[in-house]
């Protein structure tokens, strides 16, 4: 009698599977940011009439801490190099409160009621190479830039009149970063990014998300997560010592 072959035993499962959305090259992205603020800015030298320099964005200030922005960004995938750059607008973003102390600004003191009002602009640039590909993870490092540019604005009393000043910082800071994504099933997936630089007096940042999506089809899914930056800078007329984050979400179309 010829023997039976062996049973070969089953291939192993792979667990999770490809999700639908890998292959695509052009991803879009748009939504929106609740964005809360802590920190303080000093607004150049210190005023020789006295004043808080110091001005903590709530405990001086009085200012609003939270503001929401659309955000948007456009990321195109490079597959024979396992690339992916992106250029971000994440958001615009107006703080304002009314304070009676006596405040130093840029080496004049506002006294009476004195109103304030701080704006962020923030944009970001990255690329990002796909370092290696196991089952459902995907790791990623490479470098961006981080935009800010911030405008603060006074109104109060000068020697019995009212007058408003305003000055302003666009700071660019340079990162390293690394993501890692889980697709757990084709359809949903969990990533988390990490960002940052210490550069000294002219700038530092630390920028963490962390997200999860839910993919309809190919083309076009939903995400939301929750994002920090903390950006620090002492080398310009206006020092910024700040604290963003928050809750986001939106939906992304690919190609």
């Amino acid at each position: 009698l010829t023997a039976l072959p062996p049973i070969a035993a089953p291939a192993p499962q792979i667990l999770g599977s490809p999700s639908v959305a890998d292959d695509t090259f052009l991803k879009v992205r748009g939504g929106g940011w609740i964005l809360f603020q802590s920190g303080s800015v000093v607004i150049g030298d210190p005023s020789m009439g006295g004043g808080a320099t110091v001005l903590d964005l709530q405990d001086t200030l009085n200012q609003d801490d939270s503001a929401i922005s659309p955000i948007g960004s456009i990321a195109v995938a490079i597959p024979a190099i396992d690339i992916l750059i992106e250029a971000g607008f994440l958001g615009s973003y107006t703080y304002d409160g009314t304070t009676t102390q006596a405040i130093s600004f840029d080496g004049t003191t506002y006294t009476g009621n004195t109103t304030t009002e701080n704006n962020y602009d923030i944009y970001e640039l990255n690329a990002l190479y796909e370092l290696t590909e196991i089952s459902i993870f995907k790791i990623h490092i490479g470098g961006g830039v981080r935009f800010f540019d911030v405008e603060s604005e006074i109104t109060g009393t000068i020697s019995g009149s009212t007058q408003t000043e305003n000055e302003s910082l666009f700071l660019p800071i340079p990162v390293a970063m690394a993501a890692a994504r889980a697709d757990l099933g084709p359809n949903f997936f969990v990533q988390g990014r990490i960002a940052g630089i210490y550069a000294g007096d002219y700038g530092s940042v630390l920028d963490g998300s962390l997200e999860v999506g839910w993919d309809f089809f190919r083309n076009a899914g939903l995400f939301a997560g929750y994002r920090v930056m903390a950006a620090e800078s002492e080398a310009f007329d206006v020092e910024v010592d700040l604290t963003l984050g928050g809750p986001y979400a939106g939906v992304e179309f690919r190609l």
